[in-house]
């Protein structure tokens, strides 16, 4: 990534001598935990048509926008699909789509934690019956399955 990641980010992945999978993990964390990165690569999911206006439709300035959009393509989680003229009149901007990884970050990850931390009650209630001993594995199954 061209942006200096933030100084805890920094130290953190210095600390990791040559672990080059988990700096990868880092940077895709530290990347994803801005709102931008989010809402960038959401829109990307569909086909993100980056033109001039872009960046203010979507609530950005332009250079968060330019800059997290690089971020995202430096980390191959969207990529630039450039559209040919293929009628007179045509937006020809470029599209902005994920990549396969970017699906795959997108579908196992966000959309997975966005479920967890939306049913984290549930999930403490599930580990109460789990601790109590009073039920069994089958029973919390049951009375979960009821509630989410």
């Amino acid at each position: 990534m061209n942006e200096p990641l933030s100084m805890r980010a920094t130290q953190v992945m210095s600390s990791i001598d040559g672990d080059i999978v988990t700096q990868r993990m880092l940077e895709l964390f530290f990347l994803l935990s801005r709102p931008d990165a989010l809402k960038i690569l959401s829109l990307a999911r569909k086909g993100l048509r980056s033109n001039t206006g872009t960046p203010s439709e979507i609530g950005l300035t332009k250079k968060q926008y330019y800059t997290r959009l690089r971020q995202l393509v430096d980390l191959n989680l969207v990529e630039k699909m450039e559209m040919s003229e293929s009628r007179k009149g045509m937006d020809c901007s470029p599209v902005y789509t994920t990549t396969l990884f970017g699906n795959l970050v997108y579908k196992r990850c966000i959309l997975d934690l966005e479920e967890m931390v939306s049913n984290t009650g549930k999930l403490k209630a599930a580990e109460i019956l789990y601790r109590s001993s009073k039920f069994s594995p089958e029973e919390i199954v049951r009375f979960m399955s009821r509630c989410m």
